[in-house]
């Protein structure tokens, strides 16, 4: 098969980021070229972070304001389609926290629904382009489902059949690189999200909090604090589950609420194997 893609996703604290990294270990020992991304990584090839994406008047506008730094501007900044790409948090250390604030407003994750769907759109078919004509094998931790989804349904609230029709053209865009995904799910997402809070930082769980319950989707159902990430989390397991269940790339789907590592890492050796 040969694929240069796997994915990894499940919600947050289900190990995927762990699993990341032993698959990377595991190409590794069989001497194959492989670049892991995981979340937050500001390298990353198809997915977004903190970068903003300005409009030729708004990019401008913003040299204007801030001429002492117009060479560090121009020199960070890459012109895509009709956009300005703009990666202050990759180069932050070389930016003045004013220039920082004026240019967040017009982070990805700002946008309005439709650029923001088109630029992701765009980024994916760009790095799949890319990716097909080398011979590294790429490995994503939770952007192929989670981030998209996070943006479509916690902040915008969108039907579920658009998120949907969304990911499958994410999908038809990277089906040359003949990718695999493996996807993390529990039976308890209560127990699960319990499990999360305790290992996690109070202040990582109150901005999942805020992101889950004070947006589009968590103010239309009147979300509130952990019975509200539970109830969120839980839509989307449904949603994704429902999304996996019909992807026709291949695809291993594991419950690991019990978190028996060692059956589950045989169980994921043994399958991407068969797909190197």
């Amino acid at each position: 098969m040969n694929t240069k893609l796997i994915m990894l996703e499940g919600i947050p604290g289900s190990g995927k980021t762990t699993t990341s990294q032993y698959i990377s270990n595991l190409l590794n020992e069989k001497e194959l070229y492989n670049d892991l991304y995981i979340e937050g990584d500001t390298d990353h090839p198809a997915d977004f972070e903190g970068i903003a994406c300005l409009t030729e008047n708004q990019y401008i506008e913003i040299l204007s304001k801030y001429t002492e730094h117009e060479n560090c501007i121009e020199t960070i900044t890459d012109r895509g389609k009709n956009i300005y790409v703009f990666a202050y948090m990759k180069y932050k250390e070389f930016i003045p926290n004013s220039l920082l604030k004026a240019v967040e407003q017009y982070d990805v994750y700002n946008l309005p629904n439709e650029l923001y769907c088109q630029l992701l759109l765009d980024r994916w078919k760009s790095f799949s382009d890319n990716a097909k004509n080398d011979s590294k094998i790429t490995i994503f931790d939770c952007a192929f489902l989670q981030n998209p989804i996070n943006t479509l349904l916690a902040r915008d609230d969108l039907p579920v059949s658009e998120i949907k029709r969304f990911i499958f053209k994410l999908a038809d865009i990277i089906k040359e690189l003949n990718p695999v995904i493996i996807y993390y799910y529990q039976d308890n997402i209560k127990e699960s999200v319990k499990n999360i809070k305790s290992k996690r930082s109070t202040e990582w769980f109150e901005h999942s909090t805020w992101y889950y319950t004070k947006q589009k989707f968590g103010q239309s159902r009147n979300l509130n604090g952990l019975e509200g990430v539970i109830n969120y989390l839980e839509k989307r397991k449904q949603v994704e589950l429902e999304i996996v269940n019909k992807l026709t790339i291949n695809k291993l789907l594991l419950n690991n609420s019990s978190f028996d590592w060692k059956s589950i890492y045989k169980e994921i050796r043994i399958f991407i194997e068969t797909k190197l």
